[in-house]
């Protein structure tokens, strides 16, 4: 459920409410796909404890890259719902992005597009930024064509976040430049500018992270894509965000559980059981391979030795499971919502 809150007269209102960002919009997550009813609560808590800040952290102090939220339980019309977890939205205000401009308001007298977000919603050769679903075949192709006509809300399986697409504007020319330089650069044009293009830290950690969860469906689709001001220094580069991680930590999208045991390469997993790798980690691997391994690996051992401690993961499905049993609300959500989450506890 999406949550908004108006007064009598129909005009947003905005509170603030368990911790969270004052605002008039939130997300209820059902989490009717995920057994244990936490993984992505789980998850993006994990993401916002560890994860290096944004590109322009200088400039907004305040940017989260992954939503905040607090457990709850729903009581529908009079009737009990079951638990959700109310989270902020990943929007312009979360990542503190550069405000759209009006031409009535702009200095220059012309509108001024600055920050820019996307979010892929579904597989494509553009998504998976240069190959094919389920192929590991790279042809080198560009990617299709986009049109920036106002309404326009999707290309090539992205939606078009913001500015509003409807009113304000559309400019897809950043994520496509994005696509195209994975897609189509030689290894040495992909090894001088990858870091131009990308916000190269936070590529490190989104790697190691999806890698640590065994997310199965966050290489490409599931992520959001951001420029900050594409007016600004840094120009058309994008900074990533994490989404809907709730096929995670032992259960697949769907899910299931079946494939998802322990000890077994990442990579391996996403090219057998689903569509392959993001290109741009591919291309970092093959293109980059002097650098790359080794900066994962160093990173990777200053996170075990502090965030990503064994008993520290655990400690944190430990706390949301106790707080679901002393409150009885596991209980309530498995009388309510039986075929959906039958034993939270042991999932």
């Amino acid at each position: 459920y999406a949550i908004k809150l108006r007064d009598e007269d129909g005009n947003s209102v905005d509170r603030k409410f368990f911790g969270l960002r004052e605002d008039n919009n939130w997300i209820l997550d059902a989490m009717a796909i995920d057994p244990a009813c936490m993984r992505n609560r789980v998850s993006t808590d994990i993401w916002n404890d560890f994860s290096t800040p944004p590109y322009y952290k200088d400039r907004e102090k305040k940017a989260r890259t992954g939503t905040r939220g607090r457990f709850v339980e729903v009581f529908l019309n009079g009737q009990y719902h079951g638990i959700y977890c109310m989270t902020e939205k990943m929007d312009r205000k979360q990542l503190k992005l550069k405000k759209y401009v009006t031409a009535e308001k702009s200095t220059t007298g012309q509108e001024e597009i600055h920050g820019l977000l996307y979010k892929s919603s579904q597989w494509s050769y553009e998504v998976l930024m240069g190959h094919e679903m389920d192929s590991s075949y790279f042809p080198g192709y560009a990617p299709r064509g986009y049109s920036n006509a106002l309404g326009t809300e999707y290309w090539a399986e992205y939606e078009f976040k913001y500015p509003d697409f409807e009113e304000e504007a559309v400019e897809w020319g950043p994520l496509w430049n994005a696509v195209n330089f994975v897609a189509t650069s030689t290894a040495s044009e992909f090894r001088n500018g990858v870091a131009e293009r990308f916000d190269y830290d936070m590529l490190k950690d989104y790697y190691l992270f999806i890698e640590l969860l065994l997310a199965t469906d966050n290489h490409g689709k599931n992520m959001f894509w951001y420029a900050y001001d594409q007016q600004g220094p840094e120009g058309d580069k994008l900074g990533l965000a994490p989404w809907d991680l709730d096929g995670v930590l032992g259960a697949r999208w769907n899910g299931k559980t079946d494939l998802t045991y322990a000890q077994q390469d990442f990579e391996d997993f996403l090219w057998i059981n689903e569509h392959g790798q993001l290109t741009l980690y591919y291309n970092l691997e093959r293109y980059c391979s002097n650098t790359w391994p080794q900066e994962l690996k160093e990173r990777y051992c200053a996170l075990r030795a502090s965030n990503w401690q064994e008993e520290s993961l655990k400690q944190r499905v430990a706390d949301y499971a106790a707080l679901f049993a002393e409150s009885g609300a596991d209980q309530r959500e498995q009388d309510r919502w039986f075929q959906y989450h039958s034993n939270i506890a042991s999932a």
